[in-house]
């Protein structure tokens, strides 16, 4: 049974272990890869894309050679918040996370990840339906204009179809 263990409600359909195991061994990261399907966003599935203004989270870090530790405030920088829904088109197939690229007309492209909301509960669940967002600080993207390019990735590796959109600033 694959189950997840705060609500215990059912993860995906029940494993079928073949016995006894012969080769080819059909368990193998390869082999499951291969045969699994990809995350979908559903037909109407759309990014929305906005500026705004946040805070980094501030922090710490430690110089081992004084033995001190260096504190950092909170900073506010322009961003932009991406929304979109979730790629659970496909029943039995969840996103791990998303896979941002930002393409700009001129430059390197920028790729960032972002942990899939309830990627570790079951379909059922209210957070792994939600509308997934993120913010990103502009300083950390290509300049502007850019295209952007959304992607549901399994544990598997397995991607979605992107969804597209654009900031021009």
């Amino acid at each position: 049974k694959r189950r997840e263990f705060v609500y215990d409600r059912q993860l995906g359909e029940d494993w079928i272990m073949p016995l006894p195991v012969v080769e080819p061994k059909p368990f193998t990261f390869a082999g499951r890869a291969a045969m699994a399907k990809d995350p979908e966003f559903h037909a109407q599935a759309e990014l929305v894309v906005s500026k705004t203004r946040a805070k980094t989270r501030g922090g710490s870090v430690k110089n081992k050679k004084a033995g001190k530790t260096q504190k950092f405030d909170p900073v506010e920088k322009d961003a932009i918040t991406l929304s979109f829904p979730q790629a659970t088109a496909v029943r039995s197939v969840r996103p791990m996370e998303y896979e941002m690229r930002f393409m700009p007309t001129s430059g390197e492209t920028v790729v960032r990840h972002v942990i899939a909301n309830g990627f570790n509960q079951s379909a059922e669940h209210e957070r792994a339906e939600q509308r997934q967002s993120c913010t990103i600080a502009l300083d950390q993207l290509p300049s502007v204009p850019f295209k952007i390019e959304v992607r549901g990735v399994s544990s598997l590796g397995r991607k979605s179809a992107p969804v597209v959109g654009e900031f021009k600033g």
